[in-house]
């Protein structure tokens, strides 16, 4: 899963900043459709850089991981 993070945690932080960036705006009374590609534009402009920052984090952290592994480690099977 090499770039299996990053789909997950840049979209999501992108997601969450543009959405709070529109929240903002439409708050402060700006419904326009500039106010959708400006929290479009802030959403991308913070929300990438935090994203792979995120993703770092988290192979850094994690024990387990290993850049070298490749390949899909199934789970052990669940006890019963």
């Amino acid at each position: 899963m090499k770039h299996g993070w990053r789909l997950v945690f840049i979209p999501l932080a992108v997601a969450c900043i543009a959405g709070a960036a529109l929240v903002l705006f439409l708050a402060l009374a700006w419904v326009s459709a500039v106010a959708f590609v400006a929290a479009a534009l802030i959403g991308l402009g913070l929300g990438v850089p935090f994203g792979l920052w995120a993703t770092k984090k988290v192979r850094k952290d994690d024990p387990e991981w290993s850049e070298r592994r490749s390949e899909h480690v199934p789970n052990p099977p669940p006890v019963v």
